[in-house]
Parts: structure tokens; sequence; C-alpha cells
């Protein structure tokens, strides 16, 4: 074979490799962001997570790694969904449940956020709104931390939307113009560091 014709096949295969090359498209492998993927692999978190998880844990250390984990995860995701700072919901958490998922009151709220699905009297207060939104399936689902994380954000956003200060806000979600309420609030957002 002379020089030539090796020259010409030469250049025509580096051509069809280069053109192969250049058809595939490569992509980054994309890793879904959950807890499977937390616990098998933390570099994918982002950081705030932890730091939400690791305030949690500081305050209360009976509450398991996984546990505080979805709570920190669910108060990152629904702070962006509902375009409301994390320390906002981490506050309200703090004050009206403690961080007990299972927490009930007297009057009848319930979960974290201590979501109000009905007027003492019975009557519908929540409940149609967060089944119609799809937060919930039925009044069970408020116990679940990603749920109640869900309906607490979007219960602060709805009344976001209607009143111009924080403090209305919180006299709004709390059902009261309660003082010490807003007080405790505000209190927590300022020792929140995340």
């Amino acid at each position: 074979m002379d020089v030539d014709a090796f020259l010409s096949k030469t250049i025509i295969i580096i051509s069809i490799v280069i053109a192969t090359f250049q058809s595939v498209e490569v992509e980054a492998p994309v890793k879904s962001f959950s807890k499977k993927a937390y616990f098998e692999d933390a570099d994918y978190v982002p950081e705030i997570i932890i730091n939400i998880q690791g305030h949690i844990k500081s305050i209360r250390r009976d509450i398991s790694d996984k546990q505080a984990f979805e709570i920190a995860d669910s108060i990152y995701d629904f702070s962006f969904e509902y375009d409301i700072d994390p320390k906002l919901l981490m506050a309200v958490i703090h004050v009206e449940s403690y961080w007990n998922h299972k927490a009930v009151s007297r009057l009848g709220a319930k979960g974290l956020m201590q979501i109000m699905l009905t007027f003492p009297n019975g009557s519908p207060m929540w409940v149609d709104d967060l089944i119609e939104e799809g937060i919930i399936e039925n009044r069970e689902d408020i116990f679940k931390i990603r749920n109640n994380i869900q309906a607490g954000a979007y219960i602060l956003r709805y009344f976001m939307n209607e009143s111009s200060t924080l403090e209305r806000v919180l006299v709004r979600y709390y059902g009261a113009r309660r003082m010490s309420y807003i007080r405790d609030i505000k209190k927590q957002l300022e020792t929140i560091s995340i």
C-alpha cells in the first residue's frame, strides 16, 4: 500500500471516529436527591440540609438521624417551593411542636407545624384546601412529616400573600394575637444558624 492510500484511509477512519463522538451526547450522571441518596452518598446533599439536621439533633437528641433528615429535607424542599425562608419554617416548628411530629394540641392542631384541619366545632378549616392541592389525601396524612411541613408552608405562603408584615402572618397562622407567640418565633429566627 502506498503512503497516499494509507493516509487517505487513516483520514477517513479519523473522520468517522470524530463524527461518531460528536453525535453522541455525553451527560453527567444525574443523581436524584432523596433520603436514599443521602444515606448512600452524602456528597449529593446540600450543606443547608445537613445544617438543618444538625440543628434539629442539637435540640432533640431523641429524634433519629433518619427522621431529622426527613424533617430537614422537607424544610429545604418546601422553603423553595413556597418561597419561604427555611428559618421561618424551622422557627414555627420549634415553637408550635418542639419538633414532635406526633404532637396534638388541646384544640386539635396536629403535627410538626400544628395544622388545624378543622375548627374546634368540627367544621372544615384547611382540610378541603389541602386535599384539593394534593398535599394530603386524607386526614391521617397530616401526621406524615413531609405532608405536614408542606401543609404548613402552604398556609404560611397563603397568609404571606395576603399580609404585609411577618407579625400579621404569624397572628393569622396562630389564629390569635398572642404577642408571646410572635416574640418566640422572632427569638428562634434570631438564634437559628444554618
